[in-house]
């Protein structure tokens, strides 16, 4: 089932705590008739409506990029080239408890920040955006005997709000290495690696301990040699179960053309020298032999030595390549807390749920604008979606999967079991109509036939006493005639002997022979 609600702005981003649902998004501001808001909302699991709670307003811009950490209770987001802290209050809704970022240049305005990431244990911020720059913070809960923050890039007003708020964020590195945007940035699971996209068409790795560079990765279109895919989003998935812990992590990314098509790309990236060619389940081991030789990068003050971190060398091996969608641009991707569901956004409003084997699961085109942001809430049972053209889609993914048919994996296979099941009924229909006929008419012929017989024998003996009847009418004439004519007998001579009745015998005798002669004619 897929619901539709619709909210009185456009939205550029959601999140989920579980069971607050939090969007993003405004037309820039009162002054064009749309205030930026920050709004919580409950989702009717019954009936997939979305219910608003409590919105805000102090954010002071649109917030992109939400996210949540249930290790450390926030929320994240980056707005007005700052990476926000949020908390949440049942009776005030949702509220800034921090603000950081790079020190505004002077004379001007802060760069765009165009996403913000908490790291699994929820220690580590990671953040990117026009400035074409990686940044990884390190955030903390202040105590009272803990010294004031003098991180460089906060200003002492934010230093006010950071002590009132109880919060510090201190600048671990800057990673720089692309030449675009930052489109998207993430931390693995044992917080020793980031990923980054940019619009630079390349996926870069990173040390951020160290501030290396570890891989950079480029892939061409396969269906335009001469145009590169651009990583839209990255994510990295749990360890599935079953696969040794030393058999690498998992990187997943969804990639595009200027135009379209979207594909999945998956690698496993090793520590040690370890290869990770044990793959997930469902994945097939996919690697381009003819791989671009510049995805062989070497660690930043290491060249010619291979990748080096602090952790020893790594190796990153393809996975898997699958096209997602074979004619529109992916634009928003997100992972499941478990790692077997992974959603994807598209140009036109569409919204695809894949498994970790990356088959089709449930699908729904509802949006008509491209997708802003999607996340799973009710234990990874229903994806909410989020577009500028004000709908919220949600999607129960227990019903799309369910019915008859529940083995299949997507809808499509279902609707081809049904059709196939109703043929199958169609076929046993016509055979057993088929076969009652057959038998309908052997009864038929049979009881003809026993009619015909006795329709035959009935008129074969109504013709023999039809003869016998007029055999006897005509010797009884001649007996008469005989009596008739008979003339006194003269003198002297004898009168002739009178007539004899026929025996039984020959009447039984004559019987049969015109009921041989009936059989013949007929």
């Amino acid at each position: 089932m897929t619901t539709i609600s619709y909210v009185e702005y456009p939205i550029y981003s959601i999140a989920t705590d579980g069971s607050v649902v939090a969007t993003s998004g405004g037309g820039g501001g009162s002054d064009y008739g749309i205030e930026d808001q920050l709004e919580t909302h409950r989702v009717n699991l019954e009936t997939g409506q979305l219910l608003p709670l409590i919105s805000s307003a102090e954010a002071g811009g649109v917030v992109d990029s939400l996210s949540y950490n249930k290790n450390v209770d926030l929320w994240c987001g980056c707005c007005q080239g700052q990476v926000l802290l949020v908390t949440h209050d049942q009776e005030r809704g949702l509220k800034i408890a921090k603000r950081f970022g790079p020190p505004a240049p002077s004379g001007g305005k802060r760069a765009r920040l165009i996403t913000a990431r908490f790291s699994p244990s929820g220690e580590i911020v990671v953040a990117g955006g026009e400035d074409q720059v990686v940044r990884v913070w390190r955030i903390s809960r202040e105590t009272a005997t803990s010294p004031p923050s003098t991180s460089a890039a906060v200003s002492p007003t934010e230093r006010k709000e950071e002590q009132d708020s109880g919060w510090t964020a201190t600048l671990v590195c800057e990673l720089r290495g692309h030449e675009g945007d930052i489109k998207d940035c993430c931390i693995s699971c044992d917080n020793s690696l980031v990923a980054s996209c940019g619009a630079d068409h390349k996926l870069c790795l990173w040390d951020w301990r160290s501030g290396t560079l570890l891989h950079t990765i480029e892939k061409q279109n396969p269906k335009k040699p001469q145009e590169k895919l651009t990583f839209r989003c990255a994510r990295f998935l749990p360890t599935p179960p079953g696969v040794p812990p030393g058999s690498g992590q998992r990187l997943l990314a969804v990639a595009c053309g200027t135009r379209g098509p979207s594909y999945f790309v998956g690698w496993c990236i090793a520590h040690g020298g370890q290869e990770g060619a044990v793959s997930p389940p469902g994945v097939t081991n996919k690697k381009n032999d003819d791989e671009d030789t510049s995805n062989k990068g070497t660690a930043l003050g290491a060249a010619g030595s291979g990748l080096v971190s602090d952790a020893g060398p790594v190796t990153v091996s393809q996975l898997c390549e699958s096209m997602c969608d074979d004619s529109v641009p992916c634009c928003q991707a997100e992972v499941s807390s478990d790692g077997q569901l992974i959603a994807v956004g598209f140009a036109d409003g569409k919204c695809k749920v894949y498994n970790r084997g990356l088959s089709l699961v449930a699908e729904s085109s509802k949006h008509d604008l491209p997708v802003t942001g999607l996340c799973f809430l009710n234990e990874n049972k229903t994806l909410v979606s989020t577009s500028a053209d004000y709908s919220v889609v949600t999607m129960n993914l227990t019903r799309e999967s369910s019915g008859c048919c529940s083995w299949c994996c997507c809808r499509k296979r279902t609707c081809c079991c049904c059709f196939l099941l109703l043929i199958i009924a169609l076929i046993t229909l016509l055979a057993v109509h088929y076969v009652a006929s057959i038998g309908y008419m052997h009864f038929i012929n049979k009881h003809e036939a026993a009619q015909m017989g006795l329709y035959r024998q009935t008129t074969a003996n109504l013709l023999i006493q039809q003869r016998l009847r007029d055999f006897e009418q005509s010797q009884l004439g001649v007996d008469r005639r005989h009596a008739v004519n008979q003339e006194e007998p003269r003198f002297g001579e004898q009168p002739p002997a009178p007539r004899q009745a026929a025996s039984p015998a020959k009447k039984e005798k004559r019987r049969q022979r015109v009921q041989g002669q009936v059989k013949d004619e007929l």
